[in-house]
């Protein structure tokens, strides 16, 4: 899943440089005023919500459980858990009421902490847990419609052509 381009440029650059965060917007002019106020008006509206096509990959959660339940080796397991670890923190905030911004790293924890601070220390112990995780997974999915498999097609980049799952 795709963030939001302005989520993305905030992480960054606040992960990296985080003076730069208004350094980069300073100055007495007009325009610069109004970028500062649209910056924030747009940090402020949070992300838009999901598309239903967004919302239907999410439900691609249950291929990664299926993989996972399903892992022949410790190190597919341990790299599928890995993912959907990943993957069930990034759908927490993609549907959640109003969306929350996702994010990766250790912003992934701040946004999921700023969003439900039981819910991320769940998380957190789910990591080396898989039945904890799958179950996590399985709220996710729930909440999402259940999963999808028959007759799900995902655009592809082949003329339109697509995939069937």
């Amino acid at each position: 899943m795709h963030d939001d381009p302005v989520a993305a440029a905030r992480r960054l650059v606040e992960d990296r440089f985080p003076a730069a965060r208004w350094a980069m917007l300073t100055g007495p002019d007009e325009h610069t005023t109004r970028l500062q106020a649209h910056c924030a008006d747009v940090l402020a509206a949070g992300p838009r919500p999901l598309t239903a096509d967004q919302l239907n990959m999410l439900r691609g959660l249950a291929d990664l459980s299926d993989d996972l339940v399903h892992a022949a080796e410790p190190v597919e397991a341990d790299a599928t858990a890995a993912m959907l670890w990943q993957a069930v923190a990034d759908a927490a905030c993609a549907t959640a009421r109003p969306p929350h911004w996702r994010g990766t790293g250790k912003w992934r924890a701040r946004e999921l902490l700023d969003l439900d601070a039981a819910y991320a220390a769940r998380w957190l112990a789910a990591r080396h847990d898989p039945q904890a995780l799958l179950a996590m997974a399985a709220e996710q999915i729930a909440a999402t419609g259940g999963p999808l498999v028959d007759r799900f097609r995902v655009g592809g980049e082949r003329g339109g052509a697509a995939v069937r799952r």
